[in-house]
């Protein structure tokens, strides 16, 4: 996680900490699945849609099929969190949803995603 995902983090929390009347350490380990991770929990998912925007995306491809690598790639190259649901994903920036727009929707950027951690892997 860059250092903008991190200060995103850090004040999604306090936002939420305040709506949820929980403290901010708490309310972390709510709306997201792991630590160093902008990956939301399905709980989370629920909370930040009741105060965020978002924007959801239902690829054709099966998301039980996304691997490991897709979850990596989104979160180095998303700043703000995302939800990956079993029918959907749900981005929480309009930038990030306009990088998934740009390639043509989801599956093709899931599939650009794909491509660029195979190039990654084949280097090392």
């Amino acid at each position: 996680m860059n250092r903008v995902a991190q200060i995103a983090r850090k004040q999604i929390c306090d936002i939420m900490s305040q709506e949820m009347e929980l403290p901010a350490s708490q309310v972390d380990s709510i709306l997201f699945a792991s630590l160093g991770s902008l990956r939301l929990s399905s709980s989370g998912n629920a909370e930040m849609k009741k105060v965020f925007d978002h924007y959801t995306f239902q690829p054709e491809k099966d998301i039980k099929d996304l691997k490991s690598y897709h979850f990596v790639a989104m979160n180095r190259l998303f700043d703000y969190p995302f939800y990956i649901g079993k029918k959907n994903i749900v981005l929480y920036s309009s930038e990030d949803a306009v990088a998934v727009n740009l390639y043509g929707g989801m599956d093709e950027f899931l599939e650009a995603l794909s491509s660029s951690c195979k190039l990654d892997t084949q280097r090392k």
